[in-house]
């Protein structure tokens, strides 16, 4: 029985008693895994409910941040010759977290430039010119928000001229 042990396990008859030794240890640190298994998982719960509660927490701020801001922006839209310009900064919360650093939020620029129009994101809707003004009201209005900030403008009177022109350079200097 012996010899038919060792060449079960592939070993010599003296070396069975170290193989032995070697699988006790095995299994051993497997249930040693499972334990630790089991522990991560509950670490693991524990951190994806602080996540979600984190997020929903930074999503309420978010949206109470976003109303504020899209408030400033409309009004320094509206003196940059887009008299019927309303911003409006969309919060689409995800339904399934995906654990990103930023929260659960998707956040989308919408705009409606004509009254009684239904407002749509800025690739869709804003020209050229509006862009490049509707980018400035936005960096102006964060730019009093930060001290010491400096913003560099690469063309930023693409598209525009005349009266809207002196209006952005106004704002500029603001």
């Amino acid at each position: 029985q012996y010899h038919d042990l060792a060449r079960k396990h592939k070993v010599k008859p003296e070396q069975l008693y170290q193989h032995y030794q070697s699988l006790l240890a095995q299994q051993q640190a497997g249930q040693a895994s499972g334990e630790q298994l089991t522990a991560l998982r509950t670490e693991l719960a524990a951190q994806q409910q602080l996540y979600l509660e984190s997020a929903q927490k930074l999503s309420k701020l978010r949206q109470k941040a976003a109303n504020r801001l899209a408030r400033a922006i409309s009004k320094n839209i509206k003196q940059l010759a887009m008299a019927y310009g309303e911003f409006t900064i969309e919060l689409v919360t995800q339904t399934e977290p995906n654990y990103a650093p930023s929260g659960m939020d998707q956040v989308q620029f919408r705009i409606a430039t004509n009254p009684g129009m239904p407002g749509n994101t800025l690739a869709k809707i804003a020209s050229g010119g509006e862009l490049s003004r509707i980018s400035l009201a936005i960096q102006v209005e964060l730019a009093q928000q930060d001290d010491g900030c400096a913003i560099v403008f690469d063309e930023v009177d693409v598209g525009i001229g005349g009266g809207t022109a002196e209006l952005v350079g106004q704002l500029m200097h603001r």
